[in-house]
């Protein structure tokens, strides 16, 4: 009679080495072997498969999972359930495959990788998440708790491991993540008041010019020696790459900042979480 001696259902298609272990017989000198799933063809339902061993197996225990064998999987992101998923729910994150990785950016100035596995679920709620490229180079606004100024910052997030936050704002007491933005040309609207007249001015910066791309635990340097009242995203300026996705026609969104951070009492004040002035 036909038997099921082992059985797995890899969503993103990956492949897994296996080791079978033989029952005693004789003549049989090695009781275990080795045999890779990526050696077999993908076929038919009906088909009936390739001979794996002519001996009796006693048991088959898995060795490794390894790199999707699909084309790559196209993979969103559902912003209200935080799951990922591949119905077209949310935000288009891109095509996965293999070890490509996913990035979540926080608003205490943290971020995550993880896998694009459709089980991932994000327990504190993101304001960025998508495909990790490992030379794509964020730009951050922040205010340090410690110091009471605002700093500028662009840096290229790190591979870490998957699932450890790291974070790259000052983690003093009173730190806030004011902007961030993964755009070539990040635009901030910056509104200060200036010398003794505390005259109001209100200046446009763009950050990639402001300063250059720095280690990740680099400081930054001084948004302005002036008391800032606020700073807003006002634009994201990059290059529009088209990808076709199957079933469906990618949405695109144009977002503007619509909150601000007001500092109403510049010379003595504690900050709170507040609203972020974010694409």
């Amino acid at each position: 009679a036909s038997k099921v001696l082992y059985f797995t259902a890899n969503p993103n298609g990956e492949s897994e080495v296996i080791t079978v272990h033989h029952k005693p017989v004789p003549r049989l000198r090695k009781l275990t072997l080795d045999a890779d799933f990526a050696d077999v063809a993908i076929k038919g339902r009906a088909s009936q498969g390739n001979i794996l061993s002519k001996y009796p197996i006693r048991k088959i225990i898995q060795k490794s999972k390894g790199v999707s064998t699909l084309s790559g999987i196209k993979i969103w992101y559902d912003d209200v359930l935080m799951r990922l998923n591949t119905d077209g729910r949310g935000n288009y994150l891109g095509s996965f495959e293999g070890e490509d990785k996913i990035i979540a950016i926080y608003p205490n100035g943290t971020y995550e990788l993880t896998s694009f596995e459709l089980t991932n679920r994000y327990d504190d709620v993101p304001i960025k998440i998508e495909k990790f490229e490992d030379d794509k180079v964020a730009s951050v606004v922040y205010l340090d708790g410690k110091s009471k100024n605002h700093y500028v910052k662009r840096f290229i997030p790190e591979a870490v491991s998957m699932g450890r936050k790291v974070s790259f704002i000052s983690e003093a007491p009173g730190s806030n993540m004011l902007v961030f933005s993964f755009a070539d040309k990040p635009i901030i609207q910056l509104k200060y008041s200036k010398g003794k007249s505390k005259e109001v001015v209100v200046e446009e910066i763009d950050l990639a010019a402001f300063i250059d791309v720095k280690g990740m635990k680099a400081i930054g340097n001084k948004l302005s020696p002036h008391v800032v009242k606020s700073v807003i995203l006002k634009a994201e300026k990059e290059e529009v790459i088209e990808e076709e996705l199957e079933n469906k026609e990618p949405e695109i969104e144009v977002k503007k900042a619509s909150a601000t951070f007001e500092l109403t009492n510049p010379g003595d004040v504690e900050l709170r979480d507040g609203q972020l002035g974010l694409f």
